[in-house]
């Protein structure tokens, strides 16, 4: 199991999105999941995605994120994915919305690393806290 724990990261333009991808020793995998985040609050919107784990409902320019990230294993190195965050703007006012990442991939090895970043492509944050636990 992996427990990815993020607390206040921000970065980013107001049009990005937060994304999580698994690596390999070849890599980071950016295809083959199947994945789908719901985002509720203030409004409510669904989407899927295909390159990782994608958040829809987070801009990091002007929210901070906290949240955690469970990944288990099933075996034959597929991995389930399940996360739970929430916002606060940057000011500090928590915002009344919360999104929910969930979804698989099967990887063609063994997992090695962890990625965190956005759906443009950056993976520059300008702040927060991540840490990441293997067990």
């Amino acid at each position: 199991r992996v427990t990815l724990n993020f607390d206040r990261l921000t970065g980013g333009t107001s049009s990005q999105y937060l994304l999580i991808q698994l690596g390999t020793s070849g890599g980071t995998v950016t295809s083959g999941y199947s994945t789908a985040s719901t985002y509720w609050g203030a409004s409510a919107s669904n989407g899927t995605a295909t390159n990782g784990w994608q958040s829809i409902g987070w801009y990091p320019a002007t929210n901070w994120m906290s949240g955690t990230m469970f990944f288990h294993t099933v075996g034959s190195n597929i991995w389930i994915g399940n996360c739970l965050y929430f916002g606060e703007s940057t000011s500090g006012v928590v915002q009344a919305y919360n999104d929910a990442m969930q979804g698989r991939v099967a990887l063609s090895g063994a997992l090695t690393s962890v990625v965190i970043g956005v759906v443009s492509g950056s993976t520059a944050f300008s702040g927060g806290t991540v840490s990441c636990m293997y067990e």
